[in-house]
């Protein structure tokens, strides 16, 4: 049997040799521990340093970009001095975004191509030949301004402001205007191509030799809009208001218009063949030396309508309305599905052609002078009962 002194003695050493490893590992963690600290003491002091030379460039560029823009502003009416002044700031990778260039005169700029030139102004500003392509110019504004020879292509014109411009040979090519503001502008060559006019607003405004080839029109308003000698070739317009519209010399072939209200509108020497017309309001319009050969007319009202030598060649006139609709020299022989009940509720002379299935109505046989006055007398008294109506 074991001394029990022993016994003890051994267990209190064993105490002490496990206190004293366990010091030893405390002493291993605490020395990591302290390294770990060392070390992101050492990273924080970096990052403090570095974020220190960033705070130190972003003031210097601060006053540089201050120092730049005071410049822009200082040499505001002079064109060259401008140019100059912007161009340095987009030489040194600056934005001129929200810069403020109303009433300015700027020629030939470089550098804003693909530029962020968001919320930009050039109120009432002369801008002449200069490249603005693929560049951000969402909530610009160009009221009043004189606009020429400015390449617009593939810009964002998002809400962008043009009211009472004046533009002249300007290419918006494939730019998306979407709810842009063009009222009351005065465009003269311009160029639209594929262009995207989503809720955009253009109403008294006047597009003379104007290229509109496959744009696109949605929920667009052009009331009072005048267009001349433009080419609307495979436009689309859709559920866009044209009311009291101007349209002379115009190519709208294989246009593509639906849901769309062109009521009072007056039309001539325009040529719709090929165009697809549906759904739509060209009531009370006046149309004149038109021509609608092979062109779909589904379902649009052309109701008190005035037709003076329009063309219709092999349009289809499924559900069309002319109702009280005037036909003066019309060529109706070769269209389809026409009514006979719509013929004989509308007004037409004897110059006016209709196919060999309708049968003329007798007020169909009377002079075109004759037709006028009757269709005439109709009108007023329509008004005067809407009149009464009201």
């Amino acid at each position: 049997m074991e001394d029990p002194v022993y016994v003890k003695i051994l267990e209190e050493k064993s105490r002490w040799k496990k206190a004293f490893h366990f010091v030893g590992q405390l002493s291993v963690v605490l020395g990591i521990v302290a390294i770990v600290v060392n070390l992101f003491l050492a990273l924080d002091e970096r990052d403090l340093a570095r974020e220190e030379r960033a705070a130190n460039k972003f003031f210097r560029e601060q006053a540089d970009f201050r120092a730049m823009y005071d410049d822009v502003i200082k040499n505001r009416y002079s064109t060259e001095k401008l140019v100059e002044a912007i161009s340095e700031i987009l030489d040194k990778g600056y934005s001129v975004a929200g810069f403020d260039l109303s009433r300015t005169s700027t020629s030939n700029l470089i550098g804003l191509s693909g530029q962020n030139l968001y919320a930009i102004n050039f109120n009432e500003s002369t801008l002449d030949d200069s490249n603005l392509s693929n560049s951000d110019l969402t909530r610009s504004s160009f009221q009043e301004a004189f606009i020429h020879k400015i390449n617009f292509s593939n810009a964002l014109l998002i809400i962008t402001d043009f009211r009472e411009a004046n533009l002249s040979y300007t290419d918006f090519s494939k730019a998306n205007l979407g709810k842009a503001i063009l009222d009351d502008s005065d465009q003269y060559n311009i160029q639209y191509t594929e262009s995207e006019m989503i809720e955009t607003s253009s109403t008294n405004a006047t597009y003379d030799n104007v290229d509109f080839f496959k744009a696109y029109l949605a929920e667009a308003d052009f009331s009072q809009v005048t267009v001349k000698s433009s080419a609307l070739l495979e436009i689309e317009i859709e559920e866009s208001v044209f009311r009291f519209s101007s349209f002379d010399s115009s190519d709208l072939n294989g246009a593509r218009i639906t849901n769309s209200d062109f009521y009072g509108s007056k039309l001539s020497s325009c040529s719709f063949v090929g165009a697809s017309v549906t759904s739509s309001d060209f009531s009370d319009a006046t149309l004149k030396n038109i021509t609608f050969d092979q062109a779909d007319l589904t379902d649009t009202s052309f109701s008190f309508t005035s037709f003076a030598n329009v063309n219709f060649g092999s349009a289809n006139l499924d559900n069309a309305r002319i109702f009280g609709a005037l036909f003066i020299g019309c060529d109706l022989s070769s269209v389809s599905n026409l009514k006979q009940e719509s013929v004989d509720r509308a007004f037409g002379s004897h110059s006016t052609k209709l196919p060999n299935y309708i049968n003329r109505p007798k007020n169909w046989n009377q002079s075109d002078g004759e037709s006028s006055d009757q269709w005439v007398d109709f009108e007023s008294e329509k008004n005067l009962n809407k009149k009464i109506a009201n």
